[in-house]
């Protein structure tokens, strides 16, 4: 079970997620603002996958009609598909560290190139 809070820094300022939901295999966190979301699943059978989901949300300019706000939002998904057997604990946090270390190499210029459109 996570900590709470969860935080979560982002551009050097800490957001604190608190717990808001406790269910089978899963839990949800949330900061005080609303703003902020982290939900984690977890799915057991033929594939174990474990989902990590974070949301962001904010009030933003409307660029189409002057004076007026509208609600922005953006998303991220992780999942880590794993067989049943196969590989030990160690060995897939080796693996997914490897892949996170080369998309934020660089100042997360891989992320950058991804959020571009490139591939």
């Amino acid at each position: 079970m996570f900590a709470e809070p969860y935080p979560i820094t982002v551009s050097a300022v800490t957001r604190d997620l608190w717990r808001v939901g406790t269910g089978d295999n899963s839990g949800s966190f949330k900061d005080i603002a609303g703003s902020t979301l982290a939900a984690f699943s977890h799915t057991y059978g033929k594939r174990s996958r474990h989902n990590a989901r974070f949301t962001d949300i904010k009030t933003t300019a409307d660029p189409l009609v002057t004076g007026s706000n509208f609600i922005a939002m953006m998303g991220m998904n992780l999942t880590f598909d794993l067989p049943p057997v196969g590989y030990t604990a160690a060995e897939a946090q080796a693996f997914i560290t490897g892949c996170f270390t080369s998309l934020t190499a660089s100042s997360g210029a891989n992320i950058a190139k991804i959020l571009s459109g490139q591939s």
